[in-house]
């Protein structure tokens, strides 16, 4: 695999991340739209493959579907390591199924999408090395296929203490993964920040309801040290949702997207 071929930064002017601070609805229809037309000469359909649902009622994969024409002849499949976060009822397109990112991916599934999207998911796949977790991400895509990563950079500018205290534990899960955290990113407004009251309320939920995923990964990762304890993890998501209703927070994304070379000779 070239890492240009993956790693490489989304333009500030491009469709991404002019749009990425505007949620991820708009972010990922108009990312699909430029990605999806040099699919699209090559397959009449396309399977899109979306990893990390997180716990919003509008679903990535369900939003876009919404979005594209003639949504029908295109196959959605959704992924979380949650089976409470799959939405019912399902159009008979899109189905949604368990599995975990730090794990290799079913034969069956490995070089069969035109598009593959994650979402805020890579640190979930400690003790996994971050590097495998994205060549297994990597391998889902047939040649020529797209791939987009979201990632948060782990600062929150103007943030409150109990948001700085999830940083950190995000921070020690990517110190353990190999990931790092120094990236150029956009901010994205959680909670009363956010101007948009929808997006307001939806995010602070969305983020502290995140927080029993977090700590339950934290506790599985015995070289993690934090500054927090076990009394203040079990409460980190109520505590949460009150600062963000009250004061919000910037969260700050990074998106990274390319393509898989059509000639496999090139990987």
């Amino acid at each position: 695999m070239r890492e240009r071929e993956l790693h490489g930064n989304c333009p500030e002017e491009s469709p991404v991340m002019r749009s990425i601070d505007q949620g991820p609805t708009s972010s990922s229809n108009r990312f699909f739209r430029r990605a999806s037309r040099a699919a699209r000469h090559r397959f009449h359909t396309t399977r899109i493959e979306d990893l990390g649902l997180g716990d919003c009622r509008r679903h990535w994969i369900s939003e876009l579907r919404k979005k594209l024409p003639s949504p029908s002849i295109h196959t959605y499949i959704g992924t979380d390591i949650n089976p409470a976060l799959f939405p019912k009822p399902l159009p008979p397109d899109t189905s949604f199924g368990v599995h975990n990112i730090a794990d290799e991916w079913p034969a069956d599934m490995k070089s069969t999408f035109d598009l593959v999207h994650q979402r805020l998911t890579l640190p979930g796949a400690a003790p996994t090395p971050l590097s495998l977790a994205i060549r297994q991400l990597y391998g889902l895509l047939k040649p020529g296929g797209w791939i987009q990563l979201v990632e948060a950079e782990q600062e929150g500018p103007g943030s409150g203490p109990v948001f700085q205290e999830f940083l950190d534990l995000v921070r020690g899960l990517f110190t353990v993964t190999g990931a790092g955290w120094h990236y150029a990113s956009v901010d994205m407004a959680f909670g009363a920040k956010n101007p948009k009251k929808v997006l307001a309320e939806m995010s602070a939920r969305c983020t502290a309801k995140a927080m029993d995923g977090l700590v339950a990964q934290v506790k599985r990762v015995p070289s993690l040290h934090t500054s927090s304890s076990v009394e203040k993890l079990e409460t980190l998501g109520g505590r949460l949702l009150d600062e963000l209703v009250e004061k919000g927070a910037y969260y700050r994304i990074r998106c990274v997207w390319g393509r898989k070379p059509d000639n496999l000779d090139a990987m």
